[in-house]
Protein backbone atom coordinates (compact mmCIF):
# COMPACT_ATOMS: atom_id res chain seq x y z
CA UNK A 1 0.00 0.00 0.00
CA UNK A 2 2.86 2.34 0.91
CA UNK A 3 4.63 1.61 -2.38
CA UNK A 4 1.45 2.46 -4.32
CA UNK A 5 1.13 5.76 -2.44
CA UNK A 6 4.79 6.54 -3.07
CA UNK A 7 4.39 5.81 -6.79
CA UNK A 8 1.32 8.05 -6.94
CA UNK A 9 3.14 10.80 -5.06
CA UNK A 10 6.11 10.51 -7.43
CA UNK A 11 3.82 10.71 -10.45
CA UNK A 12 2.07 13.78 -9.04
CA UNK A 13 5.43 15.41 -8.34
CA UNK A 14 6.63 14.74 -11.89
CA UNK A 15 3.39 16.13 -13.25
CA UNK A 16 3.80 19.26 -11.11
CA UNK A 17 7.37 19.74 -12.31
CA UNK A 18 6.26 19.30 -15.92
CA UNK A 19 3.64 22.02 -15.52
CA UNK A 20 6.28 24.41 -14.17
CA UNK A 21 8.86 23.60 -16.82
CA UNK A 22 9.89 26.43 -19.13
CA UNK A 23 8.47 25.99 -22.61
CA UNK A 24 9.68 27.70 -25.75
CA UNK A 25 7.04 30.02 -27.19
CA UNK A 26 6.73 32.19 -30.29
CA UNK A 27 9.18 35.03 -30.79
CA UNK A 28 7.55 38.37 -30.04
CA UNK A 29 9.35 41.25 -31.70
CA UNK A 30 9.33 43.70 -34.55
CA UNK A 31 8.49 42.73 -38.12
CA UNK A 32 11.75 43.13 -40.05
CA UNK A 33 10.69 42.19 -43.61
CA UNK A 34 7.58 42.10 -45.83
CA UNK A 35 7.03 40.52 -49.23
CA UNK A 36 4.08 39.57 -51.46
CA UNK A 37 3.89 36.07 -52.95
CA UNK A 38 1.65 36.09 -56.02
CA UNK A 39 -0.13 32.89 -56.99
CA UNK A 40 -1.86 32.19 -60.31
CA UNK A 41 -5.67 32.24 -60.27
CA UNK A 42 -5.83 33.89 -56.85
CA UNK A 43 -7.36 37.35 -56.37
CA UNK A 44 -5.05 38.37 -53.54
CA UNK A 45 -1.39 37.53 -52.99
CA UNK A 46 -0.05 35.80 -49.92
CA UNK A 47 1.99 37.86 -47.49
CA UNK A 48 5.40 36.87 -46.13
CA UNK A 49 6.67 38.55 -42.96
CA UNK A 50 10.08 38.22 -41.34
CA UNK A 51 9.99 37.91 -37.57
CA UNK A 52 13.22 37.04 -35.80
CA UNK A 53 14.72 34.02 -37.55
CA UNK A 54 11.32 32.92 -38.91
CA UNK A 55 9.08 33.86 -41.80
CA UNK A 56 5.31 33.89 -41.35
CA UNK A 57 2.90 33.18 -44.21
CA UNK A 58 -0.44 35.04 -44.16
CA UNK A 59 -3.51 34.63 -46.33
CA UNK A 60 -4.81 38.14 -46.93
CA UNK A 61 -8.14 36.98 -48.33
CA UNK A 62 -9.18 35.74 -44.88
CA UNK A 63 -6.77 37.75 -42.73
CA UNK A 64 -5.18 34.77 -41.01
CA UNK A 65 -1.79 33.20 -40.56
CA UNK A 66 -1.25 30.02 -42.58
CA UNK A 67 2.07 28.77 -41.26
CA UNK A 68 5.40 29.82 -39.79
CA UNK A 69 8.80 28.54 -40.93
CA UNK A 70 12.17 28.67 -39.21
CA UNK A 71 14.68 29.68 -41.89
CA UNK A 72 17.79 30.68 -39.93
CA UNK A 73 19.54 29.56 -36.77
CA UNK A 74 20.30 32.60 -34.65
CA UNK A 75 20.22 34.99 -37.63
CA UNK A 76 17.53 37.62 -37.98
CA UNK A 77 15.61 37.85 -41.26
CA UNK A 78 16.46 41.22 -42.83
CA UNK A 79 14.72 40.87 -46.19
CA UNK A 80 12.61 38.65 -48.46
CA UNK A 81 12.27 38.74 -52.25
CA UNK A 82 9.98 36.59 -54.41
CA UNK A 83 9.93 35.53 -58.05
CA UNK A 84 7.03 34.62 -60.32
CA UNK A 85 7.86 30.92 -59.92
CA UNK A 86 7.03 30.90 -56.16
CA UNK A 87 10.73 30.96 -55.34
CA UNK A 88 11.83 33.23 -52.51
CA UNK A 89 15.21 34.50 -51.38
CA UNK A 90 15.56 35.16 -47.65
CA UNK A 91 18.59 37.00 -46.33
CA UNK A 92 19.96 38.07 -42.99
CA UNK A 93 23.39 39.33 -41.97
CA UNK A 94 25.83 37.50 -44.31
CA UNK A 95 23.51 34.62 -45.24
CA UNK A 96 21.13 33.97 -48.16
CA UNK A 97 18.81 31.00 -48.59
CA UNK A 98 16.68 30.09 -51.60
CA UNK A 99 13.35 28.35 -51.00
CA UNK A 100 10.43 27.24 -53.13
CA UNK A 101 6.81 27.02 -52.02
CA UNK A 102 4.94 23.86 -52.97
CA UNK A 103 1.14 24.06 -52.99
CA UNK A 104 -0.94 20.91 -53.30
CA UNK A 105 -3.54 21.43 -56.05
CA UNK A 106 -2.85 25.15 -55.89
CA UNK A 107 -4.32 25.38 -52.39
CA UNK A 108 -2.64 28.18 -50.39
CA UNK A 109 -3.84 26.59 -47.17
CA UNK A 110 -1.38 23.68 -47.35
CA UNK A 111 2.02 25.04 -48.40
CA UNK A 112 5.35 23.27 -47.99
CA UNK A 113 8.63 25.16 -47.95
CA UNK A 114 11.54 23.41 -49.68
CA UNK A 115 15.14 24.57 -49.35
CA UNK A 116 16.75 24.94 -52.78
CA UNK A 117 20.16 26.16 -51.76
CA UNK A 118 22.11 27.74 -48.91
CA UNK A 119 24.53 30.16 -50.51
CA UNK A 120 28.09 30.37 -49.17
CA UNK A 121 28.60 32.86 -46.37
CA UNK A 122 29.43 36.32 -47.70
CA UNK A 123 32.25 38.49 -46.39
CA UNK A 124 29.96 41.51 -45.91
CA UNK A 125 26.38 42.03 -44.77
CA UNK A 126 23.70 41.66 -47.41
CA UNK A 127 21.47 44.70 -47.97
CA UNK A 128 19.23 43.63 -50.87
CA UNK A 129 18.58 40.85 -53.38
CA UNK A 130 16.85 40.85 -56.76
CA UNK A 131 15.78 38.06 -59.14
CA UNK A 132 17.07 38.36 -62.73
CA UNK A 133 16.72 36.30 -65.87
CA UNK A 134 18.53 36.27 -69.20
CA UNK A 135 21.77 35.12 -70.83
CA UNK A 136 25.37 35.89 -70.05
CA UNK A 137 27.51 36.88 -73.06
CA UNK A 138 29.47 33.66 -72.71
CA UNK A 139 26.29 31.56 -72.96
CA UNK A 140 23.25 31.51 -75.24
CA UNK A 141 21.14 29.61 -72.71
CA UNK A 142 18.64 31.67 -70.73
CA UNK A 143 18.97 31.15 -67.01
CA UNK A 144 17.70 32.51 -63.70
CA UNK A 145 19.97 34.58 -61.49
CA UNK A 146 19.93 36.27 -58.11
CA UNK A 147 21.66 39.64 -57.72
CA UNK A 148 23.02 40.13 -54.20
CA UNK A 149 23.97 43.60 -52.98
CA UNK A 150 26.49 43.80 -50.13
CA UNK A 151 27.48 46.52 -47.67
CA UNK A 152 30.89 47.03 -49.33
CA UNK A 153 29.01 48.47 -52.35
CA UNK A 154 29.45 45.40 -54.52
CA UNK A 155 26.99 43.14 -56.35
CA UNK A 156 27.37 39.41 -56.90
CA UNK A 157 25.34 37.40 -59.41
CA UNK A 158 24.33 33.88 -58.39
CA UNK A 159 23.29 31.36 -61.05
CA UNK A 160 20.28 29.60 -59.54
CA UNK A 161 20.29 26.73 -62.06
CA UNK A 162 23.98 25.86 -61.63
CA UNK A 163 24.31 26.96 -57.98
CA UNK A 164 27.44 29.06 -58.40
CA UNK A 165 28.59 32.68 -58.50
CA UNK A 166 29.09 33.83 -62.09
CA UNK A 167 29.92 37.49 -61.57
CA UNK A 168 31.06 40.02 -59.00
CA UNK A 169 31.15 43.74 -59.75
CA UNK A 170 32.48 46.43 -57.40
CA UNK A 171 31.06 49.95 -57.44
CA UNK A 172 33.44 52.70 -58.62
CA UNK A 173 32.71 54.42 -55.29
CA UNK A 174 34.15 52.13 -52.62
CA UNK A 175 32.73 52.86 -49.19
CA UNK A 176 30.54 51.25 -46.56
CA UNK A 177 26.77 51.50 -46.85
CA UNK A 178 23.75 51.88 -44.62
CA UNK A 179 21.28 50.81 -47.33
CA UNK A 180 21.02 49.55 -50.90
CA UNK A 181 18.22 48.86 -53.35
CA UNK A 182 18.46 46.96 -56.64
CA UNK A 183 16.21 47.48 -59.67
CA UNK A 184 15.88 45.58 -62.95
CA UNK A 185 14.89 42.25 -64.46
CA UNK A 186 18.17 41.39 -66.22
CA UNK A 187 21.83 42.38 -66.15
CA UNK A 188 21.49 44.83 -69.04
CA UNK A 189 19.13 47.11 -67.08
CA UNK A 190 20.28 46.36 -63.53
CA UNK A 191 20.67 49.52 -61.45
CA UNK A 192 21.97 49.94 -57.93
CA UNK A 193 21.23 52.75 -55.48
CA UNK A 194 23.61 52.79 -52.51
CA UNK A 195 23.07 54.85 -49.36
CA UNK A 196 26.60 55.61 -48.15
CA UNK A 197 27.93 56.44 -44.69
CA UNK A 198 28.44 60.01 -45.98
CA UNK A 199 24.63 60.56 -46.23
CA UNK A 200 24.78 60.41 -50.03
CA UNK A 201 23.17 58.07 -52.56
CA UNK A 202 25.40 56.72 -55.29
CA UNK A 203 23.54 55.37 -58.33
CA UNK A 204 25.48 53.00 -60.58
CA UNK A 205 24.83 50.20 -63.03
CA UNK A 206 26.38 47.05 -64.43
CA UNK A 207 27.35 47.38 -68.09
CA UNK A 208 29.36 45.57 -70.72
CA UNK A 209 32.66 47.31 -71.55
CA UNK A 210 31.74 46.92 -75.23
CA UNK A 211 28.53 48.93 -74.76
CA UNK A 212 29.72 52.36 -75.89
CA UNK A 213 26.25 53.83 -76.24
CA UNK A 214 25.72 54.24 -72.50
CA UNK A 215 29.10 55.72 -71.61
CA UNK A 216 31.16 58.82 -72.33
CA UNK A 217 34.91 59.51 -72.14
CA UNK A 218 34.36 61.15 -68.73
CA UNK A 219 32.93 57.87 -67.50
CA UNK A 220 36.27 56.07 -67.52
CA UNK A 221 37.33 57.73 -64.28
CA UNK A 222 34.12 56.40 -62.68
CA UNK A 223 34.50 52.82 -63.85
CA UNK A 224 35.20 49.90 -61.58
CA UNK A 225 35.51 46.17 -61.97
CA UNK A 226 36.40 43.12 -59.96
CA UNK A 227 38.37 40.73 -62.15
CA UNK A 228 38.54 37.70 -59.93
CA UNK A 229 37.40 35.44 -62.77
CA UNK A 230 37.29 35.63 -66.59
CA UNK A 231 33.52 36.11 -66.54
CA UNK A 232 33.91 39.25 -64.42
CA UNK A 233 35.70 40.93 -67.33
CA UNK A 234 32.48 40.76 -69.33
CA UNK A 235 30.86 43.42 -67.14
CA UNK A 236 31.96 46.44 -65.17
CA UNK A 237 30.37 49.09 -63.01
CA UNK A 238 29.47 52.51 -64.41
CA UNK A 239 28.73 55.55 -62.26
CA UNK A 240 25.35 57.17 -63.08
CA UNK A 241 24.94 59.99 -60.55
CA UNK A 242 25.37 61.05 -56.95
CA UNK A 243 22.40 62.32 -54.89
CA UNK A 244 23.26 64.82 -52.15
CA UNK A 245 20.78 66.42 -49.76
CA UNK A 246 20.06 64.21 -46.74
CA UNK A 247 21.48 65.38 -43.41
CA UNK A 248 21.33 62.00 -41.69
CA UNK A 249 21.79 58.29 -42.28
CA UNK A 250 19.80 56.93 -45.22
CA UNK A 251 17.74 54.06 -43.85
CA UNK A 252 15.76 52.93 -46.88
CA UNK A 253 15.62 53.41 -50.65
CA UNK A 254 12.81 52.51 -53.08
CA UNK A 255 12.74 52.54 -56.89
CA UNK A 256 9.72 53.46 -58.97
CA UNK A 257 8.38 50.68 -61.18
CA UNK A 258 9.95 52.20 -64.31
CA UNK A 259 13.29 52.95 -62.68
CA UNK A 260 13.14 56.69 -63.43
CA UNK A 261 12.57 57.86 -59.84
CA UNK A 262 14.13 57.08 -56.51
CA UNK A 263 12.64 57.58 -53.04
CA UNK A 264 14.85 57.75 -49.95
CA UNK A 265 14.11 58.19 -46.23
CA UNK A 266 16.51 59.21 -43.54
CA UNK A 267 17.47 59.88 -39.97
CA UNK A 268 16.80 63.57 -40.69
CA UNK A 269 13.00 62.85 -40.65
CA UNK A 270 12.61 63.62 -44.35
CA UNK A 271 11.80 61.70 -47.51
CA UNK A 272 13.22 62.77 -50.86
CA UNK A 273 12.12 61.94 -54.40
CA UNK A 274 14.86 62.02 -57.04
CA UNK A 275 14.62 61.90 -60.83
CA UNK A 276 17.26 59.51 -62.13
CA UNK A 277 18.78 59.97 -65.61
CA UNK A 278 18.26 57.06 -67.96
CA UNK A 279 21.75 57.37 -69.42
CA UNK A 280 24.97 58.68 -67.96
CA UNK A 281 25.08 61.64 -70.38
CA UNK A 282 21.94 63.14 -68.84
CA UNK A 283 23.74 63.79 -65.53
CA UNK A 284 26.94 65.37 -66.85
CA UNK A 285 25.81 68.96 -66.37
CA UNK A 286 23.42 68.87 -63.45
CA UNK A 287 22.51 66.86 -60.37
CA UNK A 288 18.97 65.49 -60.00
CA UNK A 289 16.74 67.82 -57.97
CA UNK A 290 14.93 66.23 -55.04
CA UNK A 291 11.34 66.77 -53.92
CA UNK A 292 11.60 67.00 -50.12
CA UNK A 293 8.78 65.63 -47.92
CA UNK A 294 8.68 66.80 -44.29
CA UNK A 295 5.95 65.80 -41.83
CA UNK A 296 7.18 63.00 -39.58
CA UNK A 297 8.19 63.80 -36.01
CA UNK A 298 10.90 61.13 -35.79
CA UNK A 299 13.17 58.98 -37.92
CA UNK A 300 11.65 57.60 -41.12
CA UNK A 301 12.26 53.86 -41.47
CA UNK A 302 10.72 52.72 -44.75
CA UNK A 303 9.00 53.94 -47.91
CA UNK A 304 7.14 52.95 -51.09
CA UNK A 305 6.56 54.82 -54.33
CA UNK A 306 3.94 54.23 -57.04
CA UNK A 307 2.60 56.16 -60.02
CA UNK A 308 -0.18 57.65 -57.86
CA UNK A 309 1.34 58.41 -54.46
CA UNK A 310 4.18 57.93 -51.98
CA UNK A 311 4.08 56.07 -48.64
CA UNK A 312 6.41 56.65 -45.68
CA UNK A 313 6.43 55.06 -42.22
CA UNK A 314 8.23 56.33 -39.18
CA UNK A 315 9.34 55.94 -35.60
CA UNK A 316 6.48 58.30 -34.68
CA UNK A 317 4.01 55.41 -35.28
CA UNK A 318 2.41 57.06 -38.31
CA UNK A 319 2.07 56.00 -41.92
CA UNK A 320 1.81 59.02 -44.21
CA UNK A 321 0.51 59.03 -47.78
CA UNK A 322 1.80 61.78 -50.06
CA UNK A 323 0.85 62.93 -53.51
CA UNK A 324 3.40 62.85 -56.30
CA UNK A 325 3.52 66.65 -56.01
CA UNK A 326 4.61 66.41 -52.34
CA UNK A 327 1.26 67.23 -50.69
CA UNK A 328 0.47 65.15 -47.60
CA UNK A 329 -2.84 63.40 -48.31
CA UNK A 330 -3.46 61.18 -45.30
CA UNK A 331 -1.99 60.19 -41.93
CA UNK A 332 -2.71 56.66 -40.66
CA UNK A 333 -2.28 56.08 -36.92
CA UNK A 334 -2.90 52.41 -36.25
CA UNK A 335 0.30 51.14 -34.60
CA UNK A 336 1.53 51.60 -31.03
CA UNK A 337 4.90 51.39 -29.33
CA UNK A 338 8.24 52.29 -30.84
CA UNK A 339 7.21 52.91 -34.43
CA UNK A 340 6.42 51.37 -37.80
CA UNK A 341 9.34 49.43 -39.22
CA UNK A 342 8.19 48.23 -42.66
CA UNK A 343 5.65 49.06 -45.37
CA UNK A 344 4.67 47.39 -48.64
CA UNK A 345 2.31 48.51 -51.41
CA UNK A 346 0.67 46.62 -54.28
CA UNK A 347 -0.59 49.24 -56.78
CA UNK A 348 -2.68 46.87 -58.92
CA UNK A 349 -4.79 45.84 -55.94
CA UNK A 350 -4.36 49.06 -53.93
CA UNK A 351 -3.12 47.06 -50.93
CA UNK A 352 -0.98 48.80 -48.33
CA UNK A 353 0.73 46.76 -45.61
CA UNK A 354 2.38 48.27 -42.54
CA UNK A 355 4.25 46.37 -39.84
CA UNK A 356 5.71 47.71 -36.63
CA UNK A 357 7.68 47.15 -33.48
CA UNK A 358 4.38 46.11 -31.84
CA UNK A 359 4.47 42.80 -33.81
CA UNK A 360 1.27 43.85 -35.60
CA UNK A 361 0.61 43.83 -39.34
CA UNK A 362 -2.02 46.25 -40.62
CA UNK A 363 -3.66 45.80 -44.02
CA UNK A 364 -5.09 48.94 -45.62
CA UNK A 365 -6.81 49.74 -48.87
CA UNK A 366 -6.20 53.44 -49.60
CA UNK A 367 -9.19 55.01 -51.39
CA UNK A 368 -8.81 55.63 -55.10
CA UNK A 369 -9.49 59.33 -54.59
CA UNK A 370 -6.08 59.78 -52.95
CA UNK A 371 -4.53 59.83 -56.39
CA UNK A 372 -6.67 62.89 -57.14
CA UNK A 373 -4.70 65.09 -54.76
CA UNK A 374 -5.22 66.93 -51.50
CA UNK A 375 -8.61 68.48 -52.32
CA UNK A 376 -10.26 65.11 -52.92
CA UNK A 377 -8.46 63.48 -49.98
CA UNK A 378 -9.92 66.05 -47.57
CA UNK A 379 -13.47 65.02 -48.51
CA UNK A 380 -13.12 61.70 -46.67
CA UNK A 381 -12.46 61.06 -43.00
CA UNK A 382 -12.90 57.28 -42.98
CA UNK A 383 -10.30 54.75 -41.93
CA UNK A 384 -8.51 52.76 -44.59
CA UNK A 385 -7.68 49.72 -42.45
CA UNK A 386 -9.20 46.49 -43.74
CA UNK A 387 -8.03 44.25 -40.92
CA UNK A 388 -5.17 43.75 -38.49
CA UNK A 389 -3.02 40.68 -37.93
CA UNK A 390 -1.47 40.59 -34.47
CA UNK A 391 0.71 38.01 -32.79
CA UNK A 392 -1.07 36.80 -29.61
CA UNK A 393 -0.08 38.65 -26.46
CA UNK A 394 2.46 36.90 -24.27
CA UNK A 395 -0.02 36.54 -21.40
CA UNK A 396 -2.31 34.50 -23.65
CA UNK A 397 0.38 31.82 -23.83
CA UNK A 398 0.45 31.45 -20.03
CA UNK A 399 -3.14 30.27 -19.78
CA UNK A 400 -5.70 30.91 -17.04
CA UNK A 401 -4.20 28.46 -14.55
CA UNK A 402 -1.79 28.74 -11.63
CA UNK A 403 1.43 29.47 -13.53
CA UNK A 404 4.37 31.79 -13.22
CA UNK A 405 6.37 33.34 -16.05
CA UNK A 406 9.92 34.53 -15.34
CA UNK A 407 11.79 36.95 -17.58
CA UNK A 408 15.32 38.33 -17.20
CA UNK A 409 15.24 41.79 -18.75
CA UNK A 410 17.74 44.65 -19.00
CA UNK A 411 15.41 47.54 -18.14
CA UNK A 412 17.74 50.46 -17.57
CA UNK A 413 21.28 51.79 -17.48
CA UNK A 414 22.43 53.72 -14.39
CA UNK A 415 24.98 56.51 -14.87
CA UNK A 416 27.47 56.90 -12.00
CA UNK A 417 30.49 59.13 -11.45
CA UNK A 418 32.84 56.39 -12.62
CA UNK A 419 31.06 54.32 -15.25
CA UNK A 420 27.77 52.92 -16.53
CA UNK A 421 26.06 50.00 -14.79
CA UNK A 422 23.62 47.82 -16.72
CA UNK A 423 20.91 46.50 -14.39
CA UNK A 424 19.30 43.15 -15.12
CA UNK A 425 16.16 42.31 -13.19
CA UNK A 426 14.13 39.14 -12.83
CA UNK A 427 10.44 39.83 -13.31
CA UNK A 428 7.98 37.25 -12.05
CA UNK A 429 4.41 37.19 -13.33
CA UNK A 430 1.84 34.99 -11.62
CA UNK A 431 -1.57 34.56 -13.23
CA UNK A 432 -4.21 32.66 -11.24
CA UNK A 433 -7.90 32.43 -10.50
CA UNK A 434 -9.38 33.42 -7.14
CA UNK A 435 -12.78 33.88 -5.60
CA UNK A 436 -12.89 37.45 -6.87
CA UNK A 437 -11.82 36.57 -10.39
CA UNK A 438 -8.57 36.61 -12.33
CA UNK A 439 -5.57 37.87 -10.34
CA UNK A 440 -2.23 39.09 -11.71
CA UNK A 441 0.73 39.29 -9.37
CA UNK A 442 4.02 40.90 -10.42
CA UNK A 443 7.29 41.11 -8.47
CA UNK A 444 10.82 42.18 -9.25
CA UNK A 445 14.11 40.74 -8.01
CA UNK A 446 17.46 42.44 -8.66
CA UNK A 447 20.27 39.84 -8.56
CA UNK A 448 23.82 40.85 -7.65
CA UNK A 449 22.82 44.42 -6.80
CA UNK A 450 21.96 46.45 -3.72
CA UNK A 451 19.34 48.53 -5.47
CA UNK A 452 16.26 49.22 -3.38
CA UNK A 453 13.04 47.82 -4.83
CA UNK A 454 11.35 51.21 -4.34
CA UNK A 455 13.79 52.72 -6.85
CA UNK A 456 12.78 50.16 -9.46
CA UNK A 457 9.11 50.84 -8.83
CA UNK A 458 9.69 54.57 -9.42
CA UNK A 459 11.57 53.95 -12.64
CA UNK A 460 8.75 52.05 -14.29
CA UNK A 461 5.53 50.38 -13.25
CA UNK A 462 5.77 46.56 -13.41
CA UNK A 463 2.40 46.40 -15.12
CA UNK A 464 3.61 48.78 -17.81
CA UNK A 465 6.62 46.53 -18.33
CA UNK A 466 4.33 43.55 -18.80
CA UNK A 467 2.32 45.45 -21.41
CA UNK A 468 5.48 46.26 -23.35
CA UNK A 469 6.49 42.61 -23.36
Amino acid sequence: MDSANEAMATELEEQRLTEWRLHRGPYLGDISALCFLHLPNHPLPLLLAGLGSEILLYELEFGKIVKSYSVFDGVRVHGISSSSESIIAVFGEKRVKLFSFLFENGDPGSPRLRLIHLLPKFSHWILDVCFLRGCLPCSNVESHFLAIGCSDNSVQIWDISNSNTVLKVQSPVRCLLYSMRLWGHNLEVLRIASGTIFNEIVVWKVASPHDKSSTTPEDHEHRGSNCSSPKDNLYESVHVCKLVGHEGSIFRIAWSSCGSKLLSVSDDRSARVWTIPIEREDSLYHDPIALVLFGHNARVWDCCISDDFIVTVSEDCTCRIWGIDGEQLQVIREHIGRGIWRCLYEPKLSLLITAGFDSAIKVHRPPAFLSGGLAEAQLSHGRTEMFSICIPHVLQHIGLTDRVLFMLLPIMVISTMLNYVKLEVLIGISLFRSATGLQLSVWIYCPRTHLNLDVVMKIGSPLEMVKEI
